[in-house]
C-alpha cells in the first residue's frame, strides 16, 4: 500500500512536471503592429504659444525582440498624416516629411527575445497665427523598422477631429 502511494505521488509528479513546461508561442521576426486609441489634449509651450498633441498609442509584438535604435541617427517609425479636404482624406505631404520617430532601444532578457509592447508617441500640431489649428480633421497611416530592418505591417487611424 505504501509502495503504491509513493508510486502514485511519483506519476503525479512527473504528470505536472511534463505538463508544465510549455514552449512559448513563436512570433515572426517581423514586427506587428495594430492601432490601440489616439488622445487629444492642449498643451503651451515656454513662450505662450498654444499647441495641440496627440498621443498614439499602437501594440507590437516582435519574434525577435529587435526593436529601437541605440544610435542617434536612424528613424525607425514613419507616419503619413493625411488632412480632411473638401471631405477627402489626402495625404499632408509637406507635414508628413517631418512625422519620423525614434523607438528606444528595447530587447527582452532572457532566452525568449519575443517583445510584447504597447507604444506612445507624442505628436504636436501648432496653431497657425490665428491661433487655429491648421487641420479640422486628420489620420495617421503608420509602420515601424526593426534593427534588422524587417519592416511592420502599415496600420491606420481612424479619422481624428481635432
Amino acid at each position: 500500500m505504501k509502495k503504491q502511494v509513493i508510486h502514485s505521488i511519483l506519476f503525479l509528479i512527473i504528470g505536472l512536471s511534463v505538463f508544465s513546461c510549455k514552449t512559448p508561442p513563436r512570433y515572426p521576426a517581423e514586427p506587428a503592429i495594430s492601432y490601440l486609441r489616439a488622445e487629444q489634449y492642449e498643451t503651451v509651450d515656454i513662450l505662450g504659444q498654444k499647441g495641440r498633441n496627440l498621443k498614439l498609442i499602437f501594440h507590437v509584438i516582435d519574434g525577435d525582440g529587435d526593436i529601437g535604435s541605440n544610435d542617434n541617427i536612424d528613424n525607425d517609425m514613419f507616419l503619413t498624416l493625411y488632412k480632411n479636404e473638401n471631405g477627402q482624406m489626402v495625404i499632408d505631404t509637406a507635414a508628413s516629411k517631418l512625422y519620423k520617430y525614434r523607438i528606444p532601444y528595447a530587447t527582452p532578457l532572457g532566452q525568449d527575445k519575443t517583445l510584447d509592447a504597447s507604444i506612445s508617441v507624442d505628436i504636436n500640431f501648432p496653431y497657425n497665427l490665428n491661433q487655429q489649428l491648421a487641420y479640422d480633421t486628420i489620420q495617421f497611416e503608420f509602420y515601424i523598422l526593426d534593427r534588422a530592418g524587417h519592416q511592420s505591417n502599415t496600420e491606420k487611424t481612424p479619422k481624428i477631429a481635432l
